[in-house]
């Protein structure tokens, strides 16, 4: 088992006006992981979300991605431009969570080993317009042949 620098110690819980809990999530361990050893289920970045999310991504502490372990790799399952904006600005650690996720994290993975991309570091960055066509498009194909 892993180490974890720090977790969070209480349970997350969410009320409605009137003091009642509507949504309760269960304490989750954090650890530091390093840019490098996370694998993006993703390909591009879109250009405008990555201008809005430079706007609060500072430091590492700034950044907790969810991860799920496939074949000893550290795939993200969100966060993605974030973790692009920390490679850019030179932050080499960010605080990660392990979760469960669907299958096709796994396989968005595997497709972005085999286009070379295996870290933060190799993530593409493109216009807003180019980013609806090519990521919603290999979104689309992928799922309408499931």
């Amino acid at each position: 088992i892993e180490e974890f620098r720090f977790y969070a110690p209480h349970i997350t819980k969410f009320y409605n006006s009137r003091g009642n809990i509507i949504k309760e999530y269960s304490t989750v361990f954090i650890k530091t992981i390093s840019l490098e050893e996370i694998q993006p289920s993703q390909f591009y970045v879109d250009e405008i979300k990555k201008q809005a999310v430079s706007d609060f991504v500072h430091t590492e502490e700034d950044l907790i991605i969810p991860l799920v372990n496939w074949e000893g790799h550290n795939v993200s399952v969100d966060g993605h431009t974030r973790l692009f904006v920390a490679a850019e600005k030179g932050i080499q650690n960010v605080y990660g969570f392990y979760t469960e996720a669907g299958d096709y994290v796994r396989d968005f993975a595997a497709e972005a080993i085999k286009r070379n991309i295996v870290s933060p570091y190799q993530l593409i960055e493109v216009k807003h317009e180019d980013y609806e066509k090519l990521w919603f498009a290999f979104c689309d194909e992928y799922f309408s042949s499931k």
